[in-house]
């Protein structure tokens, strides 16, 4: 599941998923984001701990799909790691930085039940296995609607971050 938030002018986002099931849908995919952050060469890349997640996993992604990105449109980019950000430069009274902790401690609103990525994973592993389109499609949107949230919450907390400066 990817997920990625799109600036729309005026303040607007476009939120859109990428979902693949199959690696002809993971190449279609990664080729269409690749195609955005070329589009949008100016916008940073904004992520939760994204340098010891998002980018790894998407660089295998790509080494093992065989994709050649454009020419340094991920390295050249620049990004923005939130936790990192959060790490080194920002004190809460709160014992840990994880996303959900965070967005509870400025008051946003998460709607998804999933408690955590740990749960998430569980989730994608019986999605994976499921069978039965039905059940598959709720425990899909079930995933969608966590990824969603974060996006939200790191959208949100992006923006109390830039309320303190």
């Amino acid at each position: 599941c990817s997920l990625s938030a799109i600036p729309m002018g005026g303040g607007r986002r476009k939120y859109e998923f990428l979902w693949a099931d199959w690696p002809d849908e993971e190449r279609r995919n990664i080729l269409a984001l690749l195609d955005r952050l070329e589009r949008y060469g100016k916008v940073p890349i904004v992520t939760w701990s994204g340098r010891s997640a998002d980018f790894p996993q998407l660089l295998k992604a790509i080494k093992r799909l065989r994709i050649r990105p454009s020419r340094g449109v991920l390295d050249a980019r620049h990004h923005v790691d939130v936790l990192e950000f959060m790490r080194a430069n920002v004190r809460l009274p709160i014992p840990k930085f994880s996303l959900k902790d965070v967005a509870e401690y400025w008051g946003i609103a998460r709607r998804s039940r999933v408690a955590d990525g740990r749960e998430a994973n569980a989730l994608y592993a019986a999605y994976r296995q499921e069978r039965r389109g039905k059940q598959k499609r709720r425990l899909q949107r079930k995933l969608q609607r966590y990824c969603y949230d974060d996006l939200k919450c790191v959208v949100e907390v992006v923006g109390r971050l830039g309320g303190l400066a």
